[in-house]
């Protein structure tokens, strides 16, 4: 028996940027961060304009946001405090509504560490969750008092 080559794909040679592409690069990712353009249309901006991969744009936008931190003089621990205030303050804002107040205690939950990813939401009950839960028990209960 003969034995066979293990088939290859059909990769282009890996070129490595220059400094002033790897830059421009950097530069191009940091713009659409300040635009808050999605991950995902970034990835597929920065493949369609440079050829790059989409573990090479991760590297980009790891670059960029470091950077973009630097600018701000802030350390991410500043960030993370700066942004666990304002999600607090939506929380027990007056004129918040439900839905703000949950996607509010999403990303608390989330900048405290505390989904795992298991079970929506991260396994964690939250008081909002509970509030929702009581309003479904007293529209089930209403509901049954309007039937009697």
């Amino acid at each position: 028996m003969e034995e066979q080559e293990p088939k290859k794909k059909d990769r282009k040679p890996y070129v490595k940027p220059t400094v002033e592409e790897y830059e421009q690069r950097v530069a191009y990712a940091e713009f659409l961060l300040c635009r808050r353009i999605y991950k995902c249309d970034i990835k597929r901006l920065m493949k369609k304009k440079f050829n790059v991969t989409a573990r090479a744009v991760e590297d980009y936008l790891s670059r960029a946001k470091a950077k973009l931190r630097d600018r701000s003089g802030k350390t991410r621990a500043e960030h993370q405090i700066d942004s666990l205030q304002f999600y607090e303050s939506v929380l027990n804002g007056p004129d918040s509504t439900l839905r703000d107040r949950m996607d509010a205690q999403s990303r608390i939950d989330r900048l405290m560490g505390l989904e795992d990813g298991s079970t929506p939401g991260g396994g964690v009950t939250s008081p909002i969750i509970n509030v929702i839960e009581q309003v479904v028990t007293s529209r089930e209960e209403a509901k049954g008092k309007a039937n009697d």
